[in-house]
């Protein structure tokens, strides 16, 4: 029993180690590694434990370094995302001066166009009372040669009873 006891209390020591060991790497203590004080087993599951915790580390390291690189990233996004969120400000700005002078230009060219309306209306109206000058003007011309050639025959008729009346005087 005595050798028993003699082989068993330094293993249950170093285990009591190792387990204390582990619960402070369970705490997230990973600085720490065991000391190595023999070859045998123990000494084999300490290494193995010691090369765990050193992964542990890398591993830590490697996600807390990702962490800095995504928060970077977060921040790059959310200047882009701010920088964005001003452009289209600025595009809805520009949306909303093209819309005024879409509705400013829609405006003119409905003036536009009743005023053409307007001018072609007149001109229709000039067009019109033209055609009717014209033909009161070849009305007032076929009256005029009407009145003329009147005259004329009233002149020949005169100029025949003036001869005739010349006669009968010197006759």
């Amino acid at each position: 029993i005595l050798t028993t006891l003699i082989i068993a209390i330094p293993f249950k020591k170093r285990i009591n180690e190792i387990v204390a060991f582990l619960n402070e790497i369970e705490n997230g203590d990973v600085s720490k590694h065991l000391k190595i004080t023999s070859k045998d087993e123990m000494g084999q599951l300490s290494l193995a434990i010691n090369k765990a915790v050193d992964g542990t580390k890398f591993l830590v390291d490697k996600i807390s370094g990702s962490t800095v690189e995504i928060s970077g990233g977060a921040e790059g996004l959310t200047a882009t995302s701010e920088e964005i969120s001003a452009n289209m400000d600025i595009i809805r700005e520009s949306i909303q001066e093209t819309s005024t002078s879409i509705n400013y230009i829609s405006g003119s060219t409905g003036e536009i166009s009743i005023a053409s309306t307007d001018i072609e209306e007149a001109v229709n109206n000039l067009s019109v009372k033209a055609q009717d000058g014209e033909s009161r003007s070849i009305e007032i011309m076929q009256r005029a040669n009407g009145v003329k050639e009147r005259a004329f025959e009233s002149t020949k008729t005169a100029n025949e009873i003036y001869e005739d009346k010349q006669v009968k005087i010197f006759n």
